[in-house]
């Protein structure tokens, strides 16, 4: 079973250490890889802010390498803002099996890999809510370095359906997080979804995205744990290759206990193929616009 990515942001801060971990990475010998993507977002508001965070991918995969069924994982994520720099780490092994894929450690959340979540026309700060509405929380609570999450995961791809579990725990607590994803691709639709539970409170998500030639759309409904209140958030929304460079994307995400409504939209341009570049407007009570750049990278594997 090939690796799982996620699109995550990245900011400038990290761009110096994903060129030397690149260099690093691609001297290796196959089995060991790094992806990620760097990016930097400035987000309007009284003051204005620049900001970012990043994400690093590290690991090595046996197989890759023809040396067995097992592989090594390890991810480092990194907020930036004016006050300086954080960052956390997650580490996990796995081994493939016949019937599936067994993982140890800090495991990625189920939710995080298999659930289709809105990309909010490019805008970063919507981005990070939003894996968390309808991606689930496990992710985040997981690069707590204070706490972090350990645990068992499962995970197993049989034809058009995949689908993982997890048993985890925040560590030192010993409070118990149940979670479970499922996505399943006929044609152009995919249908995913996912549950968990943390602490006695219960988040759900399910979404359902079409790939049309130039066109996607995207619908989603989620009720976080994280919020633990139960309230329902939704997401519509549609994205269009204008060119072979640019996406426009338009949607309207709303819910929460005072059921706020935001439109949003937003253009990406991409450019030297893992470069991107894009604008993006979200509406409501308080109008935010955001400006961002960033770079894709993979090495190995």
């Amino acid at each position: 079973m090939s690796r799982i990515s996620r699109n995550i942001l990245l900011s400038t801060p990290i761009i110096a250490l994903a060129a030397l971990g690149a260099q690093g990475a691609a001297a290796q010998s196959s089995g060991f890889y790094m992806d990620g993507t760097v990016r930097a977002n400035y987000t309007s508001g009284s003051t204005g802010e620049f900001w970012g965070l990043s994400t690093i991918d590290l690991g090595y995969d046996a197989a890759a390498a023809g040396g067995g069924n097992w592989g090594i994982e390890a991810d480092i994520l990194a907020f930036a803002f004016d006050t300086g720099l954080e960052a956390g780490y997650r580490a996990s092994v796995y081994y493939d099996t016949d019937y599936g894929r067994f993982t140890v450690g800090m495991p990625k959340g189920p939710l995080g890999d298999y659930v289709e979540t809105p990309t909010f026309a490019g805008s970063g700060m919507m981005q990070l809510e939003g894996s968390m509405i309808f991606g689930g929380v496990l992710d985040m609570l997981s690069f707590d370095a204070s706490s972090p999450v350990v645990g068992v995961r499962y995970d197993s791809r049989p034809g058009d359906f995949s689908y993982g579990m997890s048993v985890t725990t925040l560590l030192g607590s010993g409070t118990p997080i149940y979670a479970a994803a499922a996505a399943y691709k006929n044609g152009n639709y995919t249908l995913s979804g996912g549950v968990e539970s943390i602490d006695g409170d219960l988040g759900a998500s399910l979404t359902l995205k079409g790939d049309f030639d130039k066109f996607s759309a995207l619908l989603a409904v989620g009720s976080p744990a994280a919020f633990g209140s139960g309230a329902m958030y939704y997401d519509a929304e549609l994205a269009y290759d204008a060119m072979d460079n640019l996406t426009l994307t338009a949607g309207v995400v709303g819910g929460g206990t005072s059921a706020n409504i935001a439109p949003y939209a937003g253009a990406e341009y991409t450019f030297m193929e893992n470069g991107m570049a894009g604008l993006s407007v979200i509406g409501g009570s308080n109008t935010v616009y955001e400006a961002y750049v960033g770079w894709d990278f993979s090495f190995g594997g």
